[in-house]
């Protein structure tokens, strides 16, 4: 599943080639190796952390000076960053921005708010409190006058055959414009990419450039447009039944409500800001079904949705959403995990030129490529 692919910028290929090629004194090649230390890499695992948690920081991404996303983290805040050149700028939601000016195997992301601890935070009545914070949020979203949203849209999906133990990745990414069209109490969007770049990767023997049993499970992927329908307008898809449920890790603005289901177990994270939905995550872990000749368990689905939200704005800034999930059809057994999402970036220029009801339409606009630069944009847990 794994695939290596030869880095050219190393230091030790620049001094091997320097070497052959010019007689210059020592001194001056190890100032040059030194330089391209510095200022770029060839491939590098990186790990974020939470400066005050010291817990992993989980979609951290990764910007070069372009304003171009090369990496998002995992769940244990690990990327891989390559053939990239300093300075690159890390954003994560509710975090101090970061500007890494060299290679470090570790850095610590500073939050923009230190949390109070529990015991500090009078007693409220959590259920009663969140029933007022989302409908208050729904009337200031609907409201929000922003029309417009600029950022980046990412899928990476990886699928591993266990019975003949090849796999397949795809990633697929583009600048997305996001134009917000208020219509009576709903909103509207209409989906502007460009830039685009989608890469297909196997580890089949087969020579041939097929992607239609990519595409078969890809077809069982939930749309993009259903992740921008978690923009508040229908707080339905907010609503949280309290009853048998535990409320845990509450601080002053956040708290966890869970719920176990024997084998299965529901999970939500709600943060909060001056009474306004802020973040929301949605995660279902170990769900599973049999039939007479299927058998799929979903070890992990998540949804995320942050806001940002200030004296005049409420809306949809990033939404992501991350599932796993295994399957046995007869005696075969397959893995697809998945990844997917939008992150605003209020740097990136704004290119509405031609629409798209679908951001897979846009896709299917141009072929597929095999360079390996951003095949480790998103890296799953193996």
């Amino acid at each position: 599943m794994k695939k290596n692919f030869r880095c050219f910028s190393t230091s030790k290929d620049l001094f091997c080639n320097l070497k052959s090629v010019l007689m210059i004194k020592n001194v001056f090649i190890l100032s040059l190796i030194c330089f391209s230390t510095l200022f770029s890499f060839g491939q590098s695992k990186i790990i974020f952390f939470d400066s005050i948690s010291k817990l992993p920081v989980w979609n951290a991404a990764v910007f070069n000076s372009s304003n171009e996303l090369v990496a998002l983290s995992n769940e244990i805040g690990e990327v891989k960053i390559q053939n990239q050149v300093f300075p690159l700028f890390v954003k994560v939601f509710n975090y101090e921005m970061l500007k890494m000016l060299e290679f470090k195997d570790t850095f610590y992301l500073v939050p923009k708010m230190k949390q109070i601890e529990e015991v500090k935070i009078k007693p409220i009545d959590i259920p009663l409190m969140y029933q007022n914070m989302i409908k208050e949020s729904n009337k200031k979203a609907v409201l929000d006058k922003n029309t417009l949203v600029s950022g980046t849209y990412f899928q990476s999906v990886l699928i591993i055959d266990l019975t003949s133990g090849d796999s397949a990745f795809l990633t697929k990414i583009c600048d997305l414009d996001i134009r917000k069209m208020h219509d009576s109490k709903k909103i509207k969007y209409k989906l502007f990419p460009s830039s685009g770049r989608k890469l297909y990767w196997t580890t089949s023997n087969q020579k041939s450039f097929d992607t239609s049993m990519l595409q078969l499970w890809l077809n069982t992927i939930p749309k993009f447009n259903s992740l921008l329908n978690m923009d508040l307008s229908d707080i339905g898809k907010y609503e949280i039944n309290f009853k048998n449920k535990e409320i845990k890790n509450r601080s002053e603005k956040s708290f966890s409500v869970f719920e176990n289901k024997g084998e299965s177990s529901v999970n939500y994270k709600i943060g909060y800001q001056q009474n306004f939905l802020e973040s929301y995550e949605f995660a279902i872990l170990n769900e599973c079904n049999k039939n007479s000749n299927m058998a799929t368990c979903v070890p992990k689905y998540v949804i995320s949705a942050q806001f940002r939200n200030d004296s005049t704005s409420h809306y949809l800034s990033n939404c992501y959403r991350s599932r796993d999930y295994n399957f046995q059809v007869n005696a075969k057994k397959y893995i697809i995990k998945m990844h997917q999402g939008f992150i605003e970036n209020q740097s990136k220029p704004t290119n509405e030129t031609i629409e798209y009801k679908d951001i897979e339409d846009y896709f299917e606009t141009f072929p597929f490529d095999t360079n390996a630069d951003y095949m480790n944009l998103y890296l799953f847990d193996k």
